[in-house]
């Protein structure tokens, strides 16, 4: 079945673009895939990051 990809970017200071993947990997596979793209797997350090990805897995949610 296919499976859309979705894709968010924040451009404030923060410069953040989260691409939700619907595939399931394992974390190294995962991590591998955004190095990729250029890219660095998303880090839950701040409540500012788990936020924004909270509010973007809610806009991929409603948008199905």
């Amino acid at each position: 079945a296919y499976r859309r990809q979705r894709q968010m970017c924040i451009r404030d200071s923060l410069r953040i673009c989260l691409k939700y993947v619907p595939d399931l990997v394992r974390y190294t596979q995962a991590r591998a895939n955004c190095e990729a793209d250029g890219a660095n797997l998303i880090r839950m350090d701040t409540t500012l990051k788990f936020d924004l990805f909270k509010e973007f897995l809610g806009m991929s949610i409603s948008d199905n």
